[in-house]
């Protein structure tokens, strides 16, 4: 497998790039964001509706500690439903980024550089990666402004 770092490809000219950038479409990103909090939303229910319908065979047919401990069981199934739900907007709201990118790349705006990571920094020697400098990115832009953390749990539109 080549190093993912490091690559070159005559396919990835400025041209290519740029073509793929235009063929993104904030509403796409949307219609996929929307997707993620819908299978939140309707995975949350399943798992409570479930838990319900174990319920209700619980206090019908079973008696004693299998029933409590079923009961018990079923519970700790349930406190899953909102974990779950966070989780999988969690996956939606990390599509935030891309979906600012394509908005302001439909606007025309041209994106920040890339800054030197940590590694990068602490190594004074060239790499494979090092073919080219990228001076560190100026307070206040756009990589300083959208960070999200996968499991926040935001979708499209929720306040």
């Amino acid at each position: 497998m080549p190093n993912p770092e490091y690559f070159q490809g005559d396919e990835w000219s400025p041209e290519r790039l740029y073509e793929l950038a235009q063929s993104m479409t904030p509403a796409s990103i949307e219609m996929v964001q929307r997707t993620w909090c819908g299978l939140g939303e309707d995975t949350a229910a399943q798992i409570l509706a479930f838990v319900d319908g174990i319920r209700r065979e619980i206090g019908t047919s079973w008696q004693g500690s299998a029933a409590n401990n079923a009961d018990s069981e079923a519970s700790d199934y349930a406190r899953t439903a909102d974990p779950t739900r966070s989780q999988l907007d969690g996956v939606a709201s990390a599509l935030d980024p891309i979906y600012q990118a394509a908005t302001q790349l439909k606007a025309g705006a041209v994106p920040d550089v890339q800054g030197l990571n940590w590694y990068d920094n602490l190594t004074p020697w060239l790499s494979n990666a090092d073919q080219e400098y990228y001076p560190p990115p100026r307070r206040g832009t756009r990589s300083d402004e959208h960070h999200r953390d996968l499991g926040s749990g935001r979708c499209p539109g929720s306040q």
